[in-house]
Formats: structure tokens, C-alpha cells, sequence
């Protein structure tokens, strides 16, 4: 049996490794940003519809706020996170928006974001700016650190950060585009197990394609004891446009060390040039909000 599958279906029986790729919780290796992507943030832009949803809650005592069909606060889950970017802050009187978080309201109702409409490619730099710099789960500069953690881990393969660049975005706009299949690409399976230095050298060394094959066939069967299958079947957590998020999310990260930048209109501009959209509407809201913004970057 091929060496690489032969680890793969070994390892698959391990409930801890399988669980440990497999889950979205900040302590296990199922995203590629742990600390920032789970059940209730699955995606970047999380960030803004659960900003959107905690308003009722704000200025008013938390024994008002809402509760769900069992009785447990509906915004519980938000406060940590909401909290942690500083988009909100304890007071007496309850929640309430903090400066950056009245700001980003702004930015949100003039980027025409209502009711379950979110003006995505817009918000998500946005996002991007007030997490960047941020301390998250007691981690400073946690965005900056765990990217050149994956970096230092990409590394043991592509050696430099210009190939690995190259490779991310060709990957990122591949199967972002649908030109290729997701699962006939290399880095697909090398993300979602970048935490296992064992699989990443089988990998390296193997031929890939008896694994990629296995895989493709457990897809087709809809196979639900097969990691991969159960991780991004249509309805997981961390589907594939989730992982894709993920995967801009690193590529923007990189760039910004790569190519030094330093303030936000260069990164708009870094952004908006490989995602294909016109920075202008985009420098137009910065402008609007520089202040604050800038003191948050």
C-alpha cells in the first residue's frame, strides 16, 4: 500500500488526531487561525454579522437580553470575541459600543450592509485592519505570529516566502474560480495538515496520487468516517469557501511581512489588487474613518 495512505488511514482511526483536525475548537489544529475561526466565526466576515446581531443587547442590563429556546443568553457567545477586537466594552450599564466600535457601524451602514445582507468583499478588509494588530486569547499580535508560524512550517517544504506566495495565490484563485479541483491540489491537503510534521514529509516524499484518489472516492461516497469528507461536506463548519477565507486571510498576512507594509491604504491597496477590486469605494470609507482606524492598526 502507498506509504502516505497507509499513514492516512492509520491515522484516521486515532480518535485523538481525528478529532484534533477535525474540530473547530481554539485548542485543536481544525483551522488554520484556531484562536479565530470556530462554530460561531466561521469565516472573516463572521465578525460583522455577529457585531450586527449583539445590537439589541447593547445599553441595557445582560439579565434583558435575549435568550434561545433553552434559556441561555443568545449573545454569550460573541462578547469574548466582540470584545477582544475592542468593537465593544463592559460598563455599568451593560454592553456598549466602543469608538472603534461605533466606527465600524459606520463603515457598515455606509458599505449598504442591512438586515442579512453583508457588502462581503468590502467588510472583510475592514475586518482584516481591526483584528490584525489585536491580542487574541491572551496571544499579542497573534495574527502576525501564527502566520509565520504556518510560515516557518511551509517552509520545511517551498524553502522561501516568494514560491510559498505564489503557490497560495495560485491555489487561493484556482479553486476560488473553480479552474481546478480543490482536491487534486497539493496545498489543499498541506494547510489541513500543517500541524502534523509526519504527514507533511510523507508528503513531500510520496506519490500523491493514491492518496488524492482515496480521498476523491470518499467525497463521491459521502463518506462520513473519512476526516476530509466530514470536515468539508456542504453543510461543516469548515466548508470550502470557509477554508478558503482562511487561506486569504494567511496570504494577506504573509504579504504584510513579505512587503513591509506599514499603514492601511497600502494594504487596501495590496488587497484590493489581488482580489480585482477597485480600491476606490474602499479608500473612500478608510478616509471617512482614518482616525480612529489608524489608531487601531
Amino acid at each position: 500500500m502507498d506509504e502516505l495512505l497507509d499513514y492516512y488511514l492509520k491515522m484516521e482511526k486515532d480518535e485523538k488526531w481525528f478529532n484534533s483536525f477535525f474540530s473547530s475548537s481554539k485548542e485543536e489544529n481544525g483551522s488554520l487561525y484556531p484562536k479565530l475561526f470556530n462554530t460561531n466565526f466561521r469565516k472573516l466576515t463572521s465578525y460583522a454579522s455577529q457585531f450586527k446581531k449583539i445590537q439589541p443587547d447593547l445599553y441595557v442590563p445582560r439579565e434583558l437580553w435575549k435568550k434561545n429556546k433553552g434559556n441561555q443568553e443568545s449573545s454569550k457567545h460573541r462578547i469574548v470575541k466582540l470584545t477582544e477586537l475592542g468593537l465593544i466594552k463592559n460598563s455599568a450599564s451593560g454592553f456598549m459600543l466602543s469608538n472603534l466600535g461605533l466606527c465600524f457601524k459606520d463603515i457598515l451602514e455606509e458599505a449598504n450592509c442591512h438586515d442579512n445582507f453583508l457588502n462581503e468583499e468590502i467588510i472583510w478588509i475592514f475586518i482584516y485592519v481591526i483584528i490584525y494588530n489585536k491580542t487574541i486569547e491572551n496571544i499579542p499580535n497573534y495574527v502576525s505570529i501564527r502566520s509565520k508560524n504556518i510560515l516557518f512550517k511551509l517552509k520545511y517544504l517551498y524553502v522561501d516566502i516568494d514560491p510559498i506566495l505564489s503557490r497560495l495565490k495560485d491555489f487561493y484563485e484556482n479553486s476560488k474560480n473553480k479552474k481546478s479541483d480543490i482536491l487534486e491540489q497539493d496545498l489543499f491537503y498541506i494547510l489541513n495538515f500543517i500541524e502534523d510534521r509526519a504527514f507533511l514529509k510523507l508528503f513531500d516524499s510520496c506519490d500523491t496520487s493514491f492518496f488524492k484518489s482515496y480521498v476523491k472516492t470518499k467525497f463521491n461516497q459521502k463518506d462520513e468516517n473519512n476526516l476530509l469528507y466530514k470536515k468539508f461536506k456542504s453543510s461543516s463548519v469548515r466548508n470550502f469557501g470557509n477554508f478558503l477565507d482562511e487561506v486569504l486571510f494567511l496570504i494577506i498576512s504573509l504579504s504584510i511581512e513579505k512587503d513591509n507594509i506599514k499603514n492601511i491604504y497600502d494594504l487596501i491597496l495590496k488587497y484590493c489588487g489581488f482580489v480585482g477590486l477597485n480600491a476606490q469605494e474602499i479608500l473612500s470609507l478608510y478616509y471617512k474613518n482614518k482616525t480612529i482606524l489608524d489608531l487601531n492598526f
